[in-house]
């Protein structure tokens, strides 16, 4: 940890051209989610790209 402005801006720097140099794409978010079934709610289909962009219920049901 820094506190100096000035040097934490040389730290990132020097951070971000070694990332350049190792041609690397480090991963600076990841979203934790989950998602479950039950067997008796049908119609259902979740987008495969993510949790949260498919929940359109018109064609989901109980077949209890």
């Amino acid at each position: 940890m820094e506190t100096d402005p000035k040097k934490r801006k040389q730290l990132l720097w020097k951070i971000e051209r070694r990332l350049a140099e190792d041609i690397a794409r480090p991963v600076i978010f990841c979203q934790v989610s989950g998602a479950c079934w039950q067997p008796h709610f049908k119609g259902h289909t979740m987008i495969v790209n993510g949790n949260y962009n498919g929940w359109r219920l018109e064609d989901a049901c109980l077949d209890k």
